[in-house]
């Protein structure tokens, strides 16, 4: 058997039909949100996303360490709510050094503002670095 121009067309043709269908039968892939993290503040430190969707929040650390932890129950309602995002990156402080890029990855379970903080004491206004997410139906 020959492996001409033919075969590797037919053959990238057969890989790409492979990733549609891997793709239609499995979970999309995450929404990406990049983030800067500096100067105490998120960049942006507001975001929207809808429910039913799986975000991706990517950021980077600009002056020093830094982290971020989202708070699973929305805004106003009771601490033993039931929680309205589900992190499914594993933790929920994610620690990320200067220059470095930290990850946490979510679903949106129900409408509503999230908040999201610094988990990483990282000086005098730390208090202060704080965003939010507003799920929209």
């Amino acid at each position: 058997m020959r492996n001409g121009p033919g075969f590797l067309v037919l053959a990238a043709i057969g890989i790409a039909a492979l990733a549609v269908m891997a793709q239609e039968g499995g979970t999309p892939a995450p929404r990406v949100i990049e983030m800067a993290a500096g100067n105490y503040e998120f960049t942006p430190s507001s975001v929207h996303v809808k429910v039913g969707e799986t975000v991706e929040i990517k950021v980077i650390a600009g002056d020093k360490e830094h982290g971020i932890r989202i708070k699973t129950v929305a805004k106003g309602l009771a601490k033993g709510s039931e929680p309205g995002i589900e992190i499914t990156s594993g933790s929920d402080c994610v620690k990320f050094k200067k220059n470095q890029t930290g990850t946490i990855v979510f679903t949106a379970k129900a409408p509503g503002t999230y908040e999201f903080e610094c988990c990483k004491l990282c000086g005098f206004d730390h208090g202060k670095m704080k965003g939010e997410i507003v799920v929209d139906p």
